[in-house]
């Protein structure tokens, strides 16, 4: 029966105490208070960075956007918003702007210097490099203290720019994205805290930390804050940020899977090669952009961002590799398939929207079905959820809800994927592509999604039926041996219709005469009945799913067809007790009387002989009636006399021999079916040799080794053709006999006869 070991109560408190780690912290590593000080301290500090970066950049009080639909044919810039003391200085919202002086030079403003995204800025630039310096341009005109704005009349407004930016000025997701970020980066931190002995703690720490990489820099986004431009240093911080963010989230992030939910076999091996192969790819990405002219805080700050994201496909199949791994490994595992399966939910979840709808239509040369703000949260739910999984929450329970995710993911990446390829392929409107994904949905999906429902509930009630079925069969079946244990065979049942990892009896019973389910479906509690103490079911059919309320009507169905096939049972046997007793009695005082007066009355001896030899039968027959077993020294006594007495009669030479070593040892016992059924084939193939074989001598060799009773009779006679004899009532009752005390027999018949018969001894 398949068993694991008791389940420890997995959440954060445990984790965060300690009690989860296998290992003690050794004393070389920090308290967990000193690293938590530590880490809340950069934290802090990383918090107060997007503050102090704000506040170093120029702020100009007004953003500006494109002209849309002038009717003077102005493609140029206009004022969309202005703070009151640029409003005072003479610049109003709707003012045309068309250059920026400082500092005697000029800058003209283009619609290139505004873009709105990353991808509408590709219109304007046809390389990163470009963007850059046209970013630099701008920033010099702006760093100075006073800036010119020229209007398109020629109208000139002087603006004085010591003016700090308020920080409501700010859109909220910016702030969203970067705590967001942040607090998933000092969430992981404090859990490595606690328990920094386990490698996917470190890796998830390390996996936030890119995270925020990340994070931080689309925070500081230009096209997030308006009219925010950063100095070539800051500029150059924030690209490397980039850089340095993905890779080391998707490489440390896919190292967490080779150790949790538990550690793979070569996971060190692995994570080498992983995270080697990725430095090693940073490296050769850098030294191929490396420009000789440019001072190193210039350096990677004009790479492509498609060398970024080009090692990300590659790890998200790694990762959905490793997430297979990780589900087939915990298999029989429940917790640890529950802790599987949720960590590959998040793992696919957030990298799938990222690659499916932002990273592929970059790269084809489309714009992203979402922007860069949504699927970077999309990756920092991800985290979160990791991050939850890591910190080992309880999540057993949690496992019918995955597959519902699972579905809800598929089904929006399948209508996202159709609306995408409508819009760009077929060249339609989006009206009209939004009308044929909600008329897929409503006659193509939910139909189709209803059929697989049924079809599911059907099998899975079916497989619910068969299996019932089956269990009581197996029931019925185990009552109807000898010598049957009620409470095994109700384990027995219970394992077949349920496959639970663990049976364990229970000490209590807390609710008397009610089946209920327990530890949120982890465990099924079955109350005692009259053949068996209470019963606790864990993790149904092998750790695959939870108890449910069906479960619970099917094991009370059963436990009253248990009770009452026993009680039948009982009763049957009862009864068939009571007859034999009968039946013995009736044999011993009726056809045992008459047997002994022909024994004394007999004419001569050899009447006398047969009334004995049948007066012997009938006390065979009558210990088989009382059910009593006969020591294995006596039976060989009676099996030897026969033989004696068969061969003395027609002058057949015997040789016996036997090897068992304690022949006066009765603790070895003998069912009385084997014994009588033992005697009366030994009888019948005596009858054979005597009959039909035409033999001189007859050995016959007997052993007894590791429970099995060895009988071989051998003679020297004609023998007979197995394949073309007619088998006579002696032969069907020999095979007959061997089956019903489940013994095996074997005929050798080409020169002579061998017979060697072996016969299992329980007691």
């Amino acid at each position: 029966m398949a068993t694991i070991s008791p389940i420890i109560e997995d959440n954060l408190k445990e984790t965060l105490s300690g009690r989860a780690t296998s290992t003690m912290r050794p004393k070389n590593i920090p308290s967990p208070k000193t690293l938590i000080n530590f880490t809340f301290f950069i934290v802090a500090f990383c918090a107060l960075a997007l503050v102090i970066i704000l506040q170093m950049t120029p702020y100009t009080g007004f953003n500006l956007i494109p002209a849309v639909d002038s009717e003077d044919g102005y493609s140029g810039l206009v004022v969309s918003r202005a703070d009151d003391w640029v409003v005072d200085a003479g610049l109003s919202v709707g003012d045309r702007v068309v250059r920026i002086e400082s500092n005697n030079q000029s800058l003209a403003l283009e619609a290139k210097h505004v873009p709105r995204s990353s991808f509408e800025a590709r219109d304007y630039y046809a390389s990163r490099e470009e963007r850059i310096k046209e970013i630099a341009k701008v920033y010099e005109r702006l760093k100075h203290s006073t800036i010119i704005i020229v209007l398109q009349g020629g109208e000139k407004i002087s603006l004085d720019l010591d003016v700090e930016r308020p920080l409501t000025s700010v859109q909220s997701r910016v702030w969203l994205q970067y705590f967001f970020g942040l607090l998933a980066w000092f969430i992981g931190a404090l859990v490595w805290s606690f328990q920094p002995t386990r490698r996917e703690t470190m890796y998830l720490m390390l996996s936030g930390l890119g995270l925020f990489f990340v994070s931080f820099p689309g925070a500081l986004s230009t096209y997030h804050i308006e009219m925010f431009y950063l100095n070539s240093f800051l500029l150059w911080f924030v690209t490397v940020s980039v850089g340095i963010g993905d890779f080391l989230f998707i490489g440390f992030g896919a190292c967490v899977l080779l150790y949790f939910p538990q550690q793979l076999p070569g996971a060190h091996r692995w994570g080498a090669w992983l995270l080697g192969g990725l430095g090693l790819y940073a490296v050769v990405t850098l030294l191929n952009n490396w420009q000789t002219d440019l001072a190193v805080t210039e350096q990677f700050l004009y790479y492509s961002y498609n060398e970024t994201y080009l090692p990300m496909p590659f790890f998200y199949g790694i990762v959905l590799y490793l997430c297979f791994r990780q589900v087939k490994t915990a298999k029989t595992k429940p917790v640890e398939r529950a802790q599987a399966l949720w960590i590959t939910l998040a793992w696919t979840l957030g990298p799938s929207v990222f690659n499916f709808l932002y990273l592929v239509p970059v790269v084809v040369g489309n714009e992203p079905l979402l922007s860069q703000t949504w699927t970077t949260l999309a990756l920092l739910s991800s985290f979160w959820m990791v991050l939850i999984g890591v910190a080992r929450f309880q999540m057993f329970h949690l496992e019918k809800y995955i597959g519902v995710a699972y579905q809800w993911t598929f089904v929006s990446l399948l209508f996202f994927g159709l609306d995408f390829f409508l819009v760009t392929a077929t060249q339609v409107g989006p009206q009209i592509s939004t009308i044929v994904v909600v008329a897929s949905v409503l006659w193509i999906y939910l139909p189709i999604r209803q059929w697989i429902l049924n079809r599911i509930s059907n099998n899975r009630q079916a497989q619910y039926q068969q299996r019932f079925s089956e269990s009581v069969a197996m029931m019925v079946q185990d009552s109807l041996k000898p010598n049957n244990q009620p409470s095994s065979t109700w384990q027995l049942t219970l394992q077949e219709l349920f496959a639970p990892l663990q049976i364990n009896p229970l000490q209590r019973d807390d609710k008397k005469n009610l089946t209920f389910t327990s530890q949120r479906g982890q465990s099924l509690n079955i109350p005692a009945n009259a053949f068996s103490g209470p019963i606790q079911l864990s993790y149904a059919e092998n750790g695959s799913r939870l108890f449910t309320d069906q479960d619970k009507t099917f094991a009370s169905t059963l436990t009253v067809l248990f009770e009452r096939l026993y009680e039948f049972r009982d009763a049957y046997l009862s009864g068939q007790t009571q007859e034999r007793e009968r039946i013995r009695r009736d044999l011993h005082d009726q056809i045992g009387h008459k047997l002994l007066t022909m024994i004394y009355a007999a004419p001569d001896q050899a009447h006398r002989k047969l009334a004995q030899e049948t007066m012997e039968q009938l006390r065979e027959l009558i210990r088989a009636l009382k059910d009593e077993p006969v020591s294995l020294p006596h039976a060989l006594i009676q099996i030897r006399q026969i033989c004696e007495e068969a061969c003395a009669n027609i002058d057949i030479t015997l040789h016996w021999q036997d090897t068992i070593d304690d022949i006066d040892d009765s603790t070895t016992l003998l069912s009385t079916n084997q014994y009588l059924n033992t005697l009366n084939i030994i009888r019948e193939l005596l009858n054979n040799t005597i009959r039909h074989a035409k033999a001189s001598t007859l050995e016959i060799s007997v052993r007894f080794e590791s429970g099995v009773l060895s009988i071989n009779l051998t003679d020297n006679g004609a023998g007979f053709d197995q394949k073309n004899v007619i088998a006579g009532n002696g032969l069907h009752n020999i095979d007959s006999r061997v089956k019903e005390i489940g013994a095996k027999i074997k005929w050798q018949t080409n020169s002579g006869t061998h017979v060697c018969i072996d016969i299992p001894i329980t007691s």
